[in-house]
């Protein structure tokens, strides 16, 4: 991880401390030998220049039930930092919230006990902060639905967020940035 901040240079990073006390990445690998991959996320200290947490995704799309290895230990999603509590999540792992999502699975399969699972964690924990850490959203509604029942399962969320690559696979992009931007973001006053 070190690598990746000393090859974006002194002056960025400067600048970056300058925003920020934390910073979030999402770090994939994968296997070439037998297909596996994970999806993992770093919270990254930039006053100290060290990683402080590691979580993943571990809730795989369909495509990939088979190769992901998931992160199994849901408590590594939680943490709190600066007397927030937060709710890290990988790409996917945003629709367990998702009411679509959880329609097509069955009340005894892993994904529906796993989904209930998480989301009563969720209730306990009561989060003030979620950040996903998608890899490409090109539309205002990729997430929309399960932000939305954020809102209403989970209503002392005050912000949550979406890490944006603005990207659809070469195809051009099916919303414009400042409503995918807007979709995908909640910051509450109090």
């Amino acid at each position: 991880m070190n690598e990746f901040f000393n090859h974006i240079g002194k002056e960025i990073f400067e600048k970056l401390k300058e925003t920020a006390d934390y910073y979030t990445i999402g770090v994939d690998s994968k296997n070439n030998e037998n297909d596996q991959h994970i999806e993992l996320i770093a919270i990254f200290d930039l006053k100290k220049s060290k990683v402080i947490h590691w979580t993943g995704k571990f809730y795989p799309t369909e495509g990939q039930k088979r190769d992901l290895i998931k992160i199994n230990d849901l408590n590594t999603h939680f943490t709190q930092i600066n007397n927030q509590k937060i709710v890290i999540l990988g790409c996917h792992d945003l629709n367990v919230f998702s009411p679509r999502g959880q329609a097509n699975a069955k009340h005894s399969s892993w994904k529906r006990k796993t989904a209930n699972k998480f989301k009563k964690l969720c209730r306990e924990f009561k989060p003030d902060i979620i950040l996903q850490h998608p890899h490409t959203t090109d539309s205002p509604n990729i997430w929309n639905l399960a932000w939305k029942t954020v809102e209403k399962e989970l209503p002392y969320v005050k912000h949550y967020a979406s890490g944006i690559k603005y990207y659809n696979d070469g195809h051009r992009p099916r919303g414009k940035p400042t409503k995918v931007l807007e979709k995908n973001k909640k910051r509450r006053r109090d």
